[in-house]
């Protein structure tokens, strides 16, 4: 497909238009890129997003910056998309969370993150229990800012936590975005073992799902969270 760039050309590029590119690529492409039509897009999206670093984003130095809680730099957004980084502090979690129907391309540009992602399962919803569902784990790895970009897709990854190996900063690139008819839902993980045989009288633990109903599936529960986000002004170039 063809890729619209907003006239931006990324080879010889100052390191001043670098994010504003990121900008572009992503507002002129991002409704192809979703559908999967225009892979020319996505890859001069992601090797756009790859030449990024901390310092094109914050300006400030980085001994100077509040690693105490989570922080969030808003860089741009509309109805569409939206690009921002978060800053994790180290031994801090972003618990399993979703991206209904969303891309989202990440990038780690500072420190270390172990990301847990999951699929969803075909039998995605638990009949026993409608706040449950099923999926299976996908990849337990480790990111930096030497590994590429990480694709999170619409049916491929779309569950997954972050944990900051070290305190982290990681750019997310996000679309379409979240919105009232598109909400994150945060989940936590449920025991998957066998329970004992209950009694005629007895009703077992609805937080306990037998492996029989999802063979080799993980177990998920939605659960209520206002996660605690503190906005970090953006110091990078402007974004016309």
């Amino acid at each position: 497909g063809q890729v619209r760039t907003g006239g931006a050309l990324l080879a010889g590029m100052p390191r001043r238009y670098l994010i504003r590119n990121v900008v572009n690529l992503t507002r002129d492409n991002w409704e192809t890129i979703s559908s999967g039509e225009n892979t020319s897009a996505s890859e001069a999206l992601k090797a756009a997003i790859e030449k990024l670093r901390f310092t094109d984003i914050v300006k400030e130095d980085l001994d100077m910056v509040d690693w105490a809680t989570i922080r969030y730099i808003d860089i741009y957004s509309d109805a569409n998309i939206n690009i921002g980084m978060f800053l994790l502090p180290k031994g801090m979690c972003i618990p399993l969370h979703d991206h209904p129907e969303m891309t989202v391309y990440s990038k780690v540009l500072h420190g270390s993150l172990s990301i847990h992602s999951y699929d969803w399962s075909a039998d995605r919803r638990c009949p026993r229990d409608s706040a449950v569902f099923h999926a299976t784990l996908t990849s337990d790895i480790s990111y930096d800012p030497t590994t590429p970009v990480i694709e999170t897709q619409p049916k491929r990854d779309n569950v997954h936590s972050l944990f900051a190996l070290e305190a982290a900063a990681f750019l997310d690139v996000t679309f379409p975005a979240y919105g009232d008819d598109r909400p994150c839902t945060y989940f936590r993980l449920l025991p998957s073992v066998e329970p004992a045989k209950p009694e005629p009288d007895s009703n077992p633990s609805k937080d306990t799902i037998r492996p029989s109903q999802c063979a080799g599936c993980t177990h998920l529960k939605t659960f209520e969270l206002e996660l605690n986000i503190i906005p970090h002004p953006y110091t990078g170039p402007a974004i016309t």
